[in-house]
């Protein structure tokens, strides 16, 4: 038995309106590698800020760009006004661009446990893939570090999505790794990432003047 062509295109546009995509700043918010030149990192935060890292070789200092990020409607070319709200577009990615300094056509996968992009293919003049990372090299965050610095900003707190843990005794020694003590220390209210721990030591990244690592005792910091 065939279908009339009323029925066929009811079941075309139920299909379509199921395929298509809606995207929220928090699903592309995170840290983007990319897998061509792996020296080329993209940050996009909640705030609708985005940064480029941009360094062929890490024994020199990094350029930072700092820009704006969002989804453009092709109709009338305007950023997306809505980048504070949950959804930035209705409808098809294919009437948007995602912009970030340079308008791209855009292909995301979405990772349906985390509901975060964890893919990004994006296309203007030639084509770029990149991958969702967990952090940024140890040279970029420095240079974070730096350019925040040189502007009076703290970047590492802006950009990047970090829970940090607080020392709360008078004076916290860092050790190498545990039970071998530095001549570093931290005070009390200075502020750490944890990386991994136990019950009694944990391993931290501080953002100081330097970005250091070493070991905490468990019992030296609580959570912000």
């Amino acid at each position: 038995m065939g279908y009339s062509p009323l029925l066929t295109l009811i079941f075309f546009l139920l299909q379509y309106q199921v395929e298509a995509q809606t995207y929220s700043v928090d699903q592309v918010c995170g840290i983007f590698k990319n897998e061509e030149d792996t020296t080329l990192f993209e940050v996009f935060t909640r705030n609708n800020k985005h940064v480029t890292f941009l360094n062929s070789n890490y024994d020199n200092d990094p350029i930072v760009e700092i820009n704006t990020f969002g989804f453009i409607d092709e109709a009338n070319l305007n950023l997306d006004p809505r980048l504070d709200k949950e959804i930035l577009n209705e409808g098809s990615p294919d009437e948007h661009s995602f912009y970030f300094g340079i308008d791209y056509r855009f292909y995301f996968e979405v990772d349906e446990a985390t509901d975060k992009v964890y893919i990004m293919e994006l296309e203007n003049t030639n084509l770029f893939y990149y991958t969702r990372v967990r952090s940024l090299p140890k040279s970029l965050l420095e240079s974070l570090i730096r350019v925040g610095k040189s502007d009076n900003r703290n970047y590492i707190e802006e950009f990047l999505d970090i829970s940090f843990w607080k020392v709360s005794k008078l004076k916290s020694t860092i050790y190498s790794e545990p039970n071998k003590p530095t001549r570093m220390y931290l005070v009390e209210g200075d502020k750490v990432e944890v990386l991994s721990g136990d019950e009694s030591w944990v391993k931290i990244r501080y953002y100081g003047k330097k970005l250091i690592e070493g070991w905490l005792k468990r019992e030296d910091i609580q959570s912000e």
